[in-house]
């Protein structure tokens, strides 16, 4: 009778033992099954239309981070932001694989003559060239210090000069497009003065170091009162004059 009673309690131990080793099983398989959803499955990344980059560059730079660390998702977030033509983005995760991310891309808004080249757009933040130069027609900004260190990839330009120049130019863009699409090459003096160079003939413009916003619009009117003859008739315009401006008429 007491063998029976003893393996009773043996039996009983032995599937209560079971119970907790399935349970045990149970809350282990959960939190596999969670981590492999989070990495594994999330296998498939769309991004949203860019023009500046191709959509493949951005997704070779997120993959970067993939299994390298368990809050994959989470890591995106932050990570993508890091790419230096990237402004913001925003990024979701769709049932059951798919992470899409919307992007707004920084727009290049003039070249700097240095080497390797050197793009910024008009906040002053430096752009890597990705061989993507040939998609645009900007501006060349000429006569800037070549130290690479002043220009830090996916930061603000350091450079003083640079800034000021990037600040009047992305008024020349926002306010008279017309003139900005017409601009070859900008540059600041030695004795700090801005000075611009049309694509056509070419026209240079003097604009001098201070008033620049009112400058910038006197040529705008001035450029209406010329009509039929255009800026580019000219192989000079000098700004730098209160209430005047100087321009000589090309010979032809």
């Amino acid at each position: 009778m007491t063998n029976k009673k003893s393996s009773i309690k043996n039996i009983n131990f032995i599937m209560e033992l079971s119970v907790i080793l399935i349970i045990i099983m149970m809350i282990w398989l959960s939190f596999a099954w969670s981590k492999y959803n989070k990495t594994t499955l999330l296998t498939e990344i769309q991004i949203s239309e860019t023009k500046i980059l191709d959509e493949r560059s951005y997704i070779e730079f997120i993959e970067q981070i993939r299994n390298k660390n368990n809050s994959y998702f989470k890591s995106i977030t932050n990570f993508i932001e890091t790419h230096p033509y990237i402004k913001t983005a925003r990024v979701s995760k769709h049932y059951p694989r798919t992470i899409k991310i919307e992007i707004i891309e920084r727009k290049p808004i003039v070249f700097l003559k240095t080497e390797p080249l050197i793009l910024l757009d008009k906040d002053g933040f430096v752009l890597p060239n990705k061989n993507n130069t040939n998609k645009f027609n900007l501006p060349v900004m000429t006569n800037i210090n070549p130290n690479l260190k002043l220009y830090p990839y996916g930061k603000k330009v350091l450079s003083k000069k640079v800034k000021q120049c990037i600040a009047w130019l992305s008024l020349i863009q926002d306010d008279y497009i017309k003139l900005y699409n017409n601009i070859s090459e900008i540059k600041i003096t030695s004795t700090d003065e801005m000075e611009i160079i049309l694509y056509d003939y070419p026209t240079n413009i003097y604009l001098g170091q201070k008033q620049f916003k009112s400058r910038i619009k006197n040529l705008i009117e001035f450029e209406k009162v010329l009509k039929p003859k255009k800026l580019s008739d000219f192989s000079y315009l000098d700004m730098r004059f209160k209430n005047q401006i100087i321009a000589k008429e090309r010979r032809l």
